[in-house]
């Protein structure tokens, strides 16, 4: 690019003690060269709307005057790692002037209050692919990297691959989707993978955050979930049916409501109903389960839809009613309950929350349901046991 304009030593200063030294992307420090620990300057300064109005300057598109464009407003330190990634023409419709811009200011802001506390950005992509009655979607390392990333502060890691690949769960291939040996193949995946670097990483806190991203049948999204309790920070992603991204749209709120049927003392088996992508009759509950208790959680004002879940209001109101609902089960029930048979119609957010609220150290196993639409009359059957 000719007659490139030189930058201000002055800006360059007020932008490098603003991100105090470190990547406002990946809060590598800038200082220090890290093959051999010298000191010496690896950071870049980047322009967020490019230094030309060009097509060749990424970014570069924009009605800001050039001569706005080397102020340190918009200027940013990052690492040259992250300096080629956020330039490449290729990312051009993810690395867009409001999502640098946004990077930069939570960066800055993050320094300026606690320019001596450790802050860990980092998480965790983990993805589970599998179909859905034939059906699979796109779970790429590219798609579940942006989202992430557009969703906050955090920066995606990939700590078990020299590649950038993030932990992934593919149940694409496993063979007779929907039987029992499908099932019992897919958990012991999962459980490979919280049993291997992935629950080390977790156990010795090198891994402190994780993205979650899951395609899959109802069953393995609730064992899922059952892998992920309290000891690590949780991000789960919903896919939105209509624009088929991966975000939380708004912030509507749907209130759910619990009823319950048939109370039966000292019950050692419950049923629980959950209706939100669709309804489930009480006449759909298979016949081995009649005669116990059945409790039933559903939005308390609008109807079942399969474009449920916009919103993290509407995951944590749900999240809520269902850990009351378990609450309800150890207080009505305890110790004789031995076993919940978990029906649901949910979409994957709330699947995968339902395995997480579980406490195994004091709630009843789960028995999770599918729809065995090949069985001829489209029943309930078992599919996953959590215990």
């Amino acid at each position: 690019m000719a007659n490139r304009k030189a930058l201000d030593p002055t800006v360059k200063l007020k932008v490098w003690v603003r991100c105090g030294g470190r990547c406002a992307i990946c809060n590598k420090y800038l200082l220090e060269d890290g093959l051999v620990g010298r000191e010496v300057t690896v950071g870049e300064l980047a322009h967020i709307i490019g230094q030309a109005n060009t097509e060749h300057s990424p970014r570069g598109i924009s009605t800001t005057p050039e001569e706005e464009r080397n102020d340190a407003n918009n200027l940013v330190l990052i690492c040259p790692n992250d300096h080629t990634a956020i330039d490449r023409k290729q990312l051009g419709d993810v690395m867009t002037v409001e999502l640098v811009k946004g990077l930069k200011q939570r960066h800055e802001r993050r320094i300026r209050q606690a320019t001596e506390l450790a802050s860990s950005k980092d998480t965790v992509i983990v993805r589970l692919v599998g179909d859905v009655a034939g059906t699979a979607v796109e779970l790429t390392r590219e798609r579940t990297g942006a989202a992430a990333l557009a969703a906050g502060d955090r920066f995606p890691t990939y700590p078990f691959s020299y590649d950038q690949t993030s932990v992934e769960i593919d149940l694409r291939n496993l063979p007779n989707p929907g039987t029992d040996a499908y099932f019992a193949t897919a958990c012991q995946m999962i459980d490979a993978l919280f049993d291997g670097p992935l629950g080390h990483g977790i156990a010795t806190n090198q891994i402190e955050h994780l993205s979650i991203f899951g395609f899959a049948r109802i069953p393995l999204l609730v064992y899922l979930g059952s892998k992920l309790d309290d000891g690590i920070d949780v991000a789960l992603f919903q896919r939105q049916r209509v624009s088929g991204q991966w975000e939380w749209v708004g912030n509507r709120s749907v209130a759910y409501t619990t009823t319950a049927h048939n109370h039966v003392e000292r019950a050692t088996d419950i049923v629980v109903l959950v209706s939100i992508s669709a309804p489930i009759s009480r006449d759909e509950i298979p016949p081995h389960l009649s005669g116990y208790p059945v409790l039933e959680i559903r939005p308390k004002s609008a109807g079942q839809n399969t474009n449920r879940f916009k919103s993290k209001s509407e995951l944590a109101s749900f999240s809520e009613e269902y850990r009351a609902m378990l609450g309800r089960i150890e207080r009505d029930y305890k110790p004789y309950a031995a076993r919940i048979h978990l029906i649901a119609a949910a979409p994957i957010a709330a699947a995968i929350e339902m395995g997480r609220l579980r406490d195994p150290n004091s709630h009843p196993s789960v028995v999770v349901y599918q729809r065995d639409g090949g069985s001829g009359d489209d029943r309930y059957t078992p599919a996953v046991t959590i215990t």
